[in-house]
């Protein structure tokens, strides 16, 4: 019997299978696998465009930072000009015959500058600190704009020489820009302050309570430095938007003094010594009444100087009085200017043009030294005679009483 086959098949598998084919074949699904390509190209596209711009990115940082980075830095640290006054030598003063009477001796002054080596009010109060201590042992002080003063007791005192530059006085010292701006008692600029009152804010203002040394110990300092170490803090504030300029602190100190510093320039960052001139006189005992004498500018006087020469700055020596106050612009000379690019934080980086100062003209006064001191010897000598004769023996005139009496 032939055998039979089964020739059934499953007609729903076979269906799927030609349904899937044609799904495959069809126009949908070709659009749908296009699609797909593209966006796969548009990514790929993204990628490198991303990956050129990272390593224009990088190759732009090493050339900024590596090949042509100081040289960048050095254009950045130069975009600031500065301008330096160097202030002329005094003229001389002679007599008629050319006997100088008045002249010049080289001498040191110590300056500071805020060149931001000191980070913090702390590391700056330390450096003050030890330069005033340094400076009290060699017999000197601190030379600033402070007007204020203690006496013996330890009392504390103003100096302002009027009510005008007291009022000034007290202005930059609470920073305010006019007079206008001090209040009465109650407030927070009091103009009627004492100045015990002011040297209590000022302690506290200027952090001095928070100095401690190399152990963390708190430093005890006595009256006069505190007062020394705050004249530091206001004199360099008269001059703090020109952190470049260095301002002088102490005037004239000897050789032995300027050595002690510069052995201690580890300590003292951002102080230095300078060379400058001393005024001296010969024979000032005959002539100091003519010649007078100069010293440091006050307020007061700087804003009448400048009617006549613009150049005058606050730290500037003048004529006082006599000749020297007279004959000021003719004695003074012209100055300096030195240009200069600074970095931010004050630092010179190089010089751009320089002018050399011109010394003072020379005074020729009508008067002859000889006379003049034979004259005040004669003058001398008439009033001792004078006093001679009018002096009484106390026991003679006692005596001469007595006998009187009794007669």
């Amino acid at each position: 019997m032939p055998r039979r086959v089964d020739r059934t098949f499953d007609t729903r598998g076979q269906a799927g299978s030609v349904q899937e084919k044609n799904s495959i074949n069809s126009p949908k699904s070709g659009k749908r696998s296009g699609e797909r390509k593209w966006a796969c190209l548009r990514i790929l596209i993204l990628l490198i465009i991303f990956f050129c711009m990272f390593a224009r990115l990088a190759v732009r940082l090493y050339e900024l930072q590596i090949i042509n980075g100081e040289q960048y830095l050095h254009s950045y640290l130069q975009m600031t000009t500065r301008e330096l006054d160097f202030p002329g030598v005094r003229g001389n003063i002679y007599d008629r015959n050319g006997n100088e009477l008045a002249y010049n001796e080289l001498a040191y002054v110590v300056m500071f500058r805020d060149n931001g080596q000191c980070k913090t009010v702390s590391e700056k109060n330390s450096v003050f600190l030890k330069l005033v201590q340094i400076l009290n042992q060699h017999g000197n002080k601190i030379s600033g704009k402070l007007e204020i003063a203690v006496n013996e007791r330890g009392e504390m005192y103003f100096t302002s020489t009027s009510e005008i530059s007291h009022k000034r006085f007290l202005c930059n010292i609470f920073g305010l820009k006019s007079p206008k701006q001090l209040t009465g008692p109650d407030g927070k600029f009091p103009s009627d302050i004492s100045a015990e009152e002011l040297f209590r804010n000022r302690y506290s203002h200027y952090q001095l309570d928070e100095i401690k040394d190399k152990k963390g110990n708190p430093v005890l300092m006595t009256r006069e430095e505190t007062l020394q170490v705050m004249d530091i803090w206001y004199t360099i504030g008269l001059t703090s938007y020109k952190k470049y300029e260095a301002v002088k602190i102490s005037s004239y100190i000897d050789t032995s003094t300027m050595v002690d510093i510069l052995e201690h320039m580890e300590e003292l960052p951002g102080v230095d010594v300078e060379e400058t001139t001393i005024r001296k006189y010969n024979d000032s005992i005959y002539f100091s009444s003519i010649i007078g004498y100069v010293g440091s500018i006050q307020e007061s006087q700087l804003e009448l100087l400048r009617q006549e020469n613009p150049e005058y700055e606050l730290d500037d020596i003048v004529g006082k009085s006599g000749i020297e106050r007279a004959m000021e612009t003719t004695l003074q000379g012209t100055k300096g200017h030195l240009s200069v690019y600074v970095d931010n934080v004050g630092h010179i980086r190089e010089t751009i043009s320089q002018t050399t100062p011109k010394s003072g003209s020379d005074v020729y006064l009508t008067i002859d030294r000889d006379l003049q001191k034979g004259i005040y010897h004669l003058i001398e000598q008439q009033l001792a005679g004078v006093l001679a004769s009018k002096l009484v023996n106390a026991e003679d005139s006692i005596n001469k009483n007595v006998s009187g009496s009794a007669e």
